[in-house]
């Protein structure tokens, strides 16, 4: 074999802005249980091998996959990758703060023993730049087109949501946009043109001056993939809600509601995907638990196709949750501050040392989205569990957040729902999946 001539080189630069915060962790614990990484000089960011392997994973043409990220096999024929992928740091001034989180328990609202944590996230509107650099050689099968056609689906991809990046990210965290152009350089190399080299070289003298790249308009497209499916639901706050995150701090509350840096760095409240994924669950679990007439043999095979559905394979074994929740921001909502006493549940008298002073949200109108994977045959009913659950949220019958016993965190949805799912077909496997259940009931009694 002859040794291999490079015939294409593209370099991409993309600007990307997080909508979303993002949590992804160095892998220490100094400040929380969940510390963000930084560079040597505190700036965080996202490590190009995480952009690379969301990249590679949302392909779906494997051929491409294999020559661009290249393969190992064992008959000699592995190929080393095509493309390069810079680490993605954030510009100065970046906002890191900290959120708590806990680990419920199946089917309820409690928290499991020990199932307090926190973590660091980098806020909303921190903004950064993606470098990408392709090189081809005269024998791969892809050409210069190819390439350019899977950045442009990686960039469709970040932009609708697909690609999200780090810690719960399927939770509502890790969620960026691109800017309004992409700026890209391709450079064809001839042996009868000795212009291109010297122009390549000069280029590389600073390949991050925006003025060097050719750019282009990306046209706004909203639409995923076939094997995504979405929900949004338009909701209105009725009373308060409270999903608490501690300050600490003197002059402050003890506790506050959590917000995101808005785009005029206003505070700006926010459901995080969490809340919305535990109150959700909770509820399916619950209906399939107390509301179906099932057996308890029946409803624990269909409990572990639920828990597959959300991702926990039994026996510690995981995988991709099937449902993604995003953060919801609430608009029109107003802070009001109050002090509170904490009263004992049993003689109704005030606590000891139980004054606080917190900062709730009330009012305001948001919309739940909702992107479901590619579920299995098995896992259609599923789909239609979590519709009835949403149908209690937007009834007022499911409450979300922190201090529900005195009227928090309930919604309303009197507002006609987005879902481009085929319901009939989730109903009926529900039905068949409930009918099937007390049949086989039946005949083992």
């Amino acid at each position: 074999m002859g040794k291999a001539i490079v015939k294409n080189r593209l370099f991409y630069r993309i600007p990307i802005e997080l909508i979303t915060p993002l949590s992804i962790s160095s892998g220490n614990s100094e400040l929380t249980d969940h510390d963000v990484i930084l560079t040597e000089d505190g700036k965080p960011f996202i490590p190009g091998s995480s952009i690379a392997g969301a990249v590679r994973e949302y392909i779906k043409d494997k051929e491409t996959v294999e020559i661009l990220f290249g393969n190992h096999k064992d008959d000699n024929t592995s190929s080393m990758s095509r493309i390069i992928f810079s680490d993605l740091v954030f510009d100065k001034n970046v906002h890191i703060s900290v959120r708590d989180g806990i680990a419920l328990e199946e089917g309820m609202k409690t928290t499991r023993d020990t199932g307090k944590f926190d973590y660091q996230i980098v806020e909303t509107h921190a903004k950064g730049t993606i470098f990408i650099e392709c090189v081809l050689y005269d024998k791969d099968k892809s050409d210069s087109k190819k390439v350019r056609s899977v950045i442009l689906d990686a960039i469709k991809g970040m932009n609708n949501g697909e690609i999200r990046f780090g810690f719960k990210k399927n939770r509502g965290l890790g969620r960026v946009k691109t800017g309004e152009k992409y700026f890209y350089k391709e450079f064809v190399f001839d042996k009868n043109d000795s212009g291109v080299v010297q122009n390549y070289l000069d280029f590389c003298e600073d390949i991050y001056d925006e003025s060097k790249y050719d750019s282009a308009t990306i046209t706004t497209d909203d639409a995923v993939s076939e094997n995504i499916s979405i929900i949004k639901i338009p909701l209105r706050l009725e009373g308060g809600i409270s999903i608490r995150t501690y300050l600490a701090l003197s002059n402050e509350p003890d506790f506050t509601h959590l917000t995101v840096s808005g785009a005029d760095n206003k505070r700006v409240p926010v459901i995080p995907g969490s809340s919305w994924n535990g109150a959700i669950r909770a509820r399916a679990f619950d209906i399939l638990d107390s509301e179906l007439g099932l057996e308890p043999e029946i409803k624990n095979i269909l409990k572990d196709t639920l828990r597959k559905f959300w991702g926990d394979c039994g026996n510690m074994k995981f995988q991709a949750s099937k449902i993604i929740f995003s953060e919801s921001k609430l608009k029109g909502s107003v802070p009001v501050r109050m002090t509170r006493n904490k009263i004992n549940r049993f003689d109704a008298s005030t606590c000891d040392g139980a004054l606080y002073t917190e900062t709730a949200y009330f009012g305001g109108d948001t919309v739940l989205e909702i992107m479901l994977g590619n579920c299995s045959e098995e896992e259609q009913w599923c789909i239609y569990l979590v519709k009835l659950a949403l149908d209690d949220l937007k009834n007022g019958l499911l409450s979300v957040g922190g201090q529900t016993a005195v009227g928090r965190g309930i919604f309303i949805g009197d507002k006609e729902d987005y879902i481009n799912i085929d319901m009939k077909t989730a109903k009926a496997s529900f039905i068949s999946m409930v009918k099937g259940g007390c049949r086989q009931c039946s005949t083992a009694k």
